[in-house]
């Protein structure tokens, strides 16, 4: 029978979990400030802007298949084994991205690093789910958007400098942090192996009954990694090209962001799961719109603030959700689906935005989307008041 939390391993889990959250982002977030120089270098004719992203948007695919076997493999061998691996992994994938001599290596490196940055992050919330429950669940949930949140700032602040000084490459050198969560994962954590009777109960049907909370995440995350994918590539548009500068205006996202997951468990004590889509809606609609017509820099961040409000609510909101309807054996799975269809929305971002992008470029393409949010926030607010005007007696 596995021993239950202690105090100390509730502190060591929540450092593990939070720096987690915080390198996960890097996978994404690290390589906006290069995409420019690395289009430029890999110049594929009209398409390297496109191949730049995909590279970029590559271990989506990667981090749906960690995220997909996470449960397999934590149900068999522990959380704690599954995740020091991927931790090393992790790390190993940056240091071979580095130093990587073509564009096949890259690509297999980047693939790689998506799958056990799935495994880790479907291990992380698993963990989460497992040591913490009620409003210290919400408040963790919170803590580790905030964490992916507030490392992009650091992240990106650091990967802009880099790229100027030292070029596209080098901002890879940053995920050799993911070794620091390894002494406290060890030390901290059970290795959390179900008991052998148990594994008979474990089921995807209830996690597949979810499918409406899996889209809806699909279609929020499309717009979340806006800012990580498009927002660079708008700024050039808007006659912004430093590193820095494009640093800046993705990190005022993740600043944003990371307030509003923060306080998630504050801001559900006011709004309902249904009240969190009105507002994720309402904020990537209005941020894109105002990015997308902004002819200046202070109205460009004003929309990449409103932008943050969205991203900083998708995680903490859909993975709630997803727990507290499925029971805590099957949490491996919960947080793999969530995981799973979180990338998917960062895959298919460029895919979805290229033949916007094409009608009329990226400002249109910025604004065309922002409405459709707007809509959505419109139909959320419509189907929230015909469901309390049903709940009212006659």
């Amino acid at each position: 029978m596995e021993r239950r939390p202690r105090i100390r391993d509730q502190k060591c889990v929540a450092f593990t979990c939070v720096w987690i959250s915080g390198i996960n982002s890097a996978v994404a977030v690290a390589l906006s400030p290069a995409l420019p120089g690395m289009a430029t270098e890999l110049d594929a004719g009209k398409n390297g802007q496109l191949l730049a992203q995909m590279i970029q948007t590559l271990p989506a695919i990667g981090m749906m298949l960690g995220a997909a076997f996470a449960g397999y493999f934590s149900e068999r061998l522990g959380r704690r084994a599954v995740l020091l691996l991927a931790v090393a992994l992790f790390t190993l994938s940056g240091a071979v991205c580095f130093i990587a001599p073509d564009l096949t290596t890259l690509v297999i490196s980047r693939a790689v690093q998506g799958v056990v940055a799935g495994v880790m992050l479907t291990t992380s919330y698993a963990i989460v789910a497992e040591y913490f429950s009620g409003p210290a669940q919400l408040r963790m949930l919170g803590f580790c958007g905030g964490a992916g949140a507030f490392s992009s700032i650091l992240i990106l602040f650091a990967a802009g400098p880099m790229v100027d000084l030292f070029g596209w490459r080098s901002v890879f050198l940053l995920f050799l942090l993911a070794a620091v969560a390894m002494p406290f994962a060890f030390a901290g954590m059970h290795p959390g192996l179900p008991q052998t009777g148990a594994r008979a109960q474990l089921s995807w049907r209830p996690i597949l009954a979810l499918w409406p909370v899996w889209l809806l995440q699909i279609l929020f995350t499309i717009a979340m990694f806006m800012s990580v994918i498009q927002v660079p590539f708008l700024a050039s548009a808007k006659g912004i090209a430093s590193g820095s500068m494009i640093s800046v205006l993705v990190a005022t996202t993740s600043v944003s962001a990371t307030f509003v997951a923060i306080f998630h468990g504050a801001i559900r004590r006011f709004l309902d799961v249904q009240g969190m889509f009105v507002l994720m809606s309402l904020a990537f609609g209005a941020g894109l719109l105002v990015c997308g017509i902004a002819g200046s820099l202070p109205l460009f961040l004003f929309g990449a603030v409103m932008l943050g409000v969205g991203a900083g609510s998708v995680e903490p909101t859909i993975m709630s959700r997803a727990f507290a309807r499925t029971p805590e054996l099957l949490h491996d799975r919960v947080a793999g689906a969530a995981i799973a269809t979180l990338y998917a929305g960062q895959f298919l971002n460029p895919i979805v935005v290229h033949p916007v992008t094409a009608i009329g470029g990226i400002e249109y393409a910025a604004r065309m989307i922002g409405l459709v949010y707007l809509a959505a926030a419109l139909l959320f607010l419509a189907r929230g008041f015909t469901y309390a005007r049903r709940r009212v007696p006659a």
